[in-house]
Parts: C-alpha cells; structure tokens; sequence
C-alpha cells in the first residue's frame, strides 16, 4: 500500500505540497494520531512551533559567518530581514507562553528542558518524540526504519499543516513545505524573527 503517492509536477513551480499525497493507509494513521493528539492536549485549536535543532546549529553558525555569495543570495537575503535560522530554547519557551495555546513542538533534538519549562507555565505540550511513541506496533507492521522515519515526518508535517497557529523556519525545507501545505488549506504562517532589540518573536 506504500504512504504515498509521488505526483509528477507539469510545471516545477507549482507547491511542492502537491508532491506528496497520502495513501489511504497513511492517511487513517494520520487521523488516529491526529484524534490522540487533540486528546492529549486537550482541544482541537492547538499551535505548532518548528524548532530546527541538531544539525542546524552549526550549519546556521557557519551561515552567519560567511560573506553573500552567487549560491547563497537567497539566504543571505533572509538574515537580512532579521528571519532566524536557529532558535533557542528559551525562545521557544517565551513564544509558547505568549502565544497561549497548546503546543506541538516538532523538532530533530533534544527539547526536554523546553517541555519542562512549559509545564511549569501550565502549557500543555507533545513533541515529535510523543508522536512517534503514539503509534502501535499495528500500525507500523510491514514498515522498515526508513519508511517509518518517512511516515512519522508526514504526520507531523500533516499535524502542523492543521494546527490553528504555525511558527516555522524559512531556513528549512521541511517549515517550507509546510507553508505551502497550510496555504492550500487558506491557512497562514508565521516565521522565527527578531526585532531590533534581537528578542524573539514570530511573524
């Protein structure tokens, strides 16, 4: 049954959202998880908040570093308008407080002390972590570690497609089809940013 089908673009400037769609298989996998989520925090009105860590710090780091050239002119020109290529946790924890709403944090790192801390302002909260544990042996028979890594990345960009409010990374490709995604769905987003006086804020 595979997770889905690979559309072939006419044209390559279409959405890339429109690459990817979900078989029926990963589709009512997509629906359960998306019932034990709003179980868990809670309603249906949730945010969702793309935190790029692991290897984004330093390739964010080198990044800043650099002088603009040819090939990096677009991301340049995003440094520029004060967008962020990395986030850190404390960041996070203020722009989910602010924001008031239970939160899907969706994230290649460690964002324990993140979860910690939005617990003690009362946030409820589920990681990607949470919606891998999520899934039933069932649900993933007949998968190996490469397409169930593949499936958990579609539920989540799914899951943050779908979510009332989206903080994303403009840096990142997995953020970008987000957007695109959400855009389908008339649904805006909002991006890691700082003002002038370099304090975190999402626009």
């Amino acid at each position: 049954d595979g997770m889905f089908f690979a559309n072939v673009l006419k044209n390559k400037w279409e959405r890339q959202a429109k690459v990817l769609t979900l078989t029926d298989v990963a589709h009512n996998i997509f629906i359960t998880t998306k019932a034990k989520l709003e179980k868990k925090l809670g309603q249906s009105n949730y945010a969702c908040f793309h935190v790029r860590l692991g290897d984004f710090v330093p390739m964010c780091e080198e990044l800043s570093k650099i002088k603009e050239t040819t090939s990096l002119t677009y991301w340049m020109q995003l440094l520029k308008e004060g967008l962020q290529c990395v986030v850190n946790q404390m960041d996070v924890v203020s722009s989910v407080t602010a924001l008031d709403l239970p939160a899907l944090i969706m994230s290649n790192g460690n964002i324990s002390g993140i979860e910690s801390a939005l617990e003690t302002n009362s946030i409820v909260t589920a990681s990607s972590d949470w919606v891998a544990q999520s899934l039933s042996p069932e649900q993933l028979s007949g998968f190996n570690d490469a397409e169930r890594n593949l499936l958990l990345l579609l539920l989540e960009e799914e899951l943050c497609a779908d979510a009332t409010v989206a903080v994303l990374n403009k840096f990142s490709t997995i953020s970008q089809r987000i957007e695109d995604m959400r855009a389908l769905r008339g649904r805006q987003s909002k991006f890691w940013k700082k003002t002038i006086a370099q304090k975190t804020i999402h626009r």
